[in-house]
C-alpha cells in the first residue's frame, strides 16, 4: 500500500515551520504519525512541486490534472495509484477506510 502526497511549494519538507504553521499541515503530520504506527507496511511519500518536479511529470493522472487545472488543485493525494483527494488533505478516517477496504 502506498500513499503519495503531491504538494505545493512549502518553506520546508513538512510545511510545519515558522511562527504560524498551517493547521492543515499539523493535522497531516498527526495523521501520518498515527498511520505509521497502525500500518507499518504503508509506504508514505511526499513530493513538493518545486523540489520534485519529475515526480509530478511521471504520474500521468497528476500531470494531466495540473496541466488542465493549474497548481490550484494542490495538494493531490494518491493511494495505490488512484487520486483520492485534490485541493485538500484527506482525513485520517478517509485514509483508514481505504486501507481497510484494501485489506479486505
Amino acid at each position: 500500500m502506498k500513499l503519495i502526497f503531491y504538494e505545493p511549494h512549502m518553506c520546508c519538507p513538512t510545511g510545519i515551520c515558522g511562527p504560524s504553521p498551517d493547521e492543515k499541515l499539523i493535522r497531516l503530520k498527526e495523521t501520518l504519525d498515527i498511520l505509521k504506527k497502525k500500518y507499518p507496511r504503508l509506504e508514505v511519500e511526499r513530493y513538493m512541486i518545486t523540489h520534485h518536479p519529475q515526480q509530478f511529470k511521471s504520474n500521468r493522472a497528476v500531470f494531466e490534472l495540473l496541466s488542465k487545472k493549474g497548481r490550484y488543485v494542490l495538494p493531490i493525494t494518491v493511494f495505490d495509484s488512484e487520486i483520492i483527494a485534490i485541493k485538500d488533505y484527506p482525513s485520517l478516517e478517509a485514509i483508514e477506510s481505504l486501507i481497510k477496504r484494501k485489506k479486505a
